[in-house]
């Protein structure tokens, strides 16, 4: 296939400066900057994340010809100030593709689709919807809009009416699930066949461990020498089962007594903490650490398995776990539960590590106890990571949909 550049504005609710926007936003741009794109990104940034990672963003961004834009991000006060954030984005937006002459305006989920779908009515650029989930849905199931207030109720409708315009007039749809997509498609008329573009890894980040520093972090940690230790990545919103995947360990510390739950993440440690209690957990039997990204493939790889129960919910059909590949990629097998986007299928389908019918004790009891068996070669698990979460592949097949478009 010839190359075909185009000038891209690539618009996102979430900021580069946030931890998500260096794990998934900005290694995907970089790349296709590198295959000669213009690329524009118009980014909301909040304060804290701003003021703390704004140079080490210049910095990624510097050698490539990237623009970036930003507006900050406000939520305060509620709806008033999303609605003054869109009028704003659609101006800025409207600013930047004229005067770089945008030809595809990409769009990371609904809100950014607002846009999108602004610019191909004002300019006729093509509009790509990048769905990543079904956004009005996970606020519903995240308890932020509760149906019940009318006003969240109608809130709800027209964002759904709203998702199901863009579904029949983006130029391209993009699901991160074969499970989404199979739902997109049954239920609308999209214009063109379906992309699923999986979140991807820095695959090569995560297989390089460097054995100093780990052997570093974990005398930090103080881990027993022959302890089995489980560990979990990234936040803890309300999308993931804390308390359930608390509930396995205790069936796990039960049968090993020397057992380490590793918690590499930003969350709190005092909800880690009183949620092992609940299952009588002592605070000795947990480490919670906070990790650079350069950084966390070495405590990754200080585990045994990773573990992420997620809630399995009709949102659910579109969460691509970006966790599954980095573990994967250290070599980690995975514990998940069914009802979550490709996870299941790709987990038994290629034996990567063990899946979870139902989070039932007894069901907990029997995994836990396989668990503690299992032994899958680590080149096995780097290669089905670069199957499935290879970025270059995701990047590869970006850069097709924008050279065709």
């Amino acid at each position: 296939m010839k190359d075909h550049p185009r000038s891209i504005l690539f618009i996102s609710y979430d900021g580069l400066t946030d931890p998500l926007g260096q794990s998934q936003i900005l290694p995907y741009l970089l790349g296709l900057d590198s295959k000669g794109h213009q690329i524009s990104i118009l980014s909301c940034e909040k304060e804290v994340a701003y003021k703390k990672r704004l140079q080490e963003v210049k910095g990624l961004i510097e050698p490539s010809k990237i623009k970036w834009h930003y507006l900050p991000y406000k939520n305060s006060p509620p709806l008033i100030s999303t609605y003054f954030l869109i009028k704003d984005l659609k101006q800025k937006a409207l600013e930047i593709s004229s005067k770089e002459k945008v030809k595809i305006v990409h769009c990371r989920s609904l809100i950014p689709a607002m846009i999108g779908a602004f610019l191909k009515a004002r300019l006729g650029v093509r509009f790509i919807f990048d769905i990543r989930g079904f956004w009005a849905d996970e606020r519903v199931e995240g308890g932020l809009w509760n149906r019940r207030n009318p006003l969240f109720n109608a809130l709800y409708h027209f964002f759904k009416k709203k998702e199901e315009r863009y579904f029949e007039s983006a130029d391209q749809v993009i699901s991160l699930t074969n499970a989404a997509k199979k739902y997109i498609e049954d239920n609308f008329n999209v214009q063109r066949p379906l992309e699923v573009i999986p979140c991807s890894a820095k695959l090569e980040q995560f297989s390089n461990i460097d054995q100093l520093n780990r052997e570093k972090i974990k005398k930090e940690l103080d881990l027993p020498e022959k302890a089995f230790v489980l560990s979990y990545l990234g936040s803890l919103g309300t999308r993931y089962l804390l308390d359930d995947m608390m509930k396995f360990f205790s069936f796990i510390k039960a049968q090993s007594e020397e057992a380490i739950f590793l918690f590499v993440t930003n969350h709190n440690p005092k909800e880690i903490n009183a949620t092992a209690e609940k299952y009588g957990l002592a605070k000795e039997s947990l480490r919670v650490v906070s990790s650079p990204h350069s950084e966390v493939q070495d405590h990754l790889s200080l585990s045994q398995a990773n573990i992420f129960f997620i809630k399995s919910s009709f949102t659910g059909l579109a969460v691509s776990p970006t966790k599954m590949g980095e573990a994967l990629a250290c070599g980690i097998p995975v514990i998940a539960n069914s009802g979550v986007g490709d996870t299941a299928e790709i987990i038994e389908s290629e034996k990567l590590g063990i899946v979870l019918k139902e989070l039932s004790e007894e069901e907990m009891k029997i995994k836990a106890k396989e668990l503690l068996e299992l032994k899958i070669p680590a080149q096995h698990l780097r290669n089905s990571a670069a199957k499935y979460f290879a970025l270059e592949s995701a990047i590869n097949t970006y850069h097709h949909i924008y050279s065709t478009l």
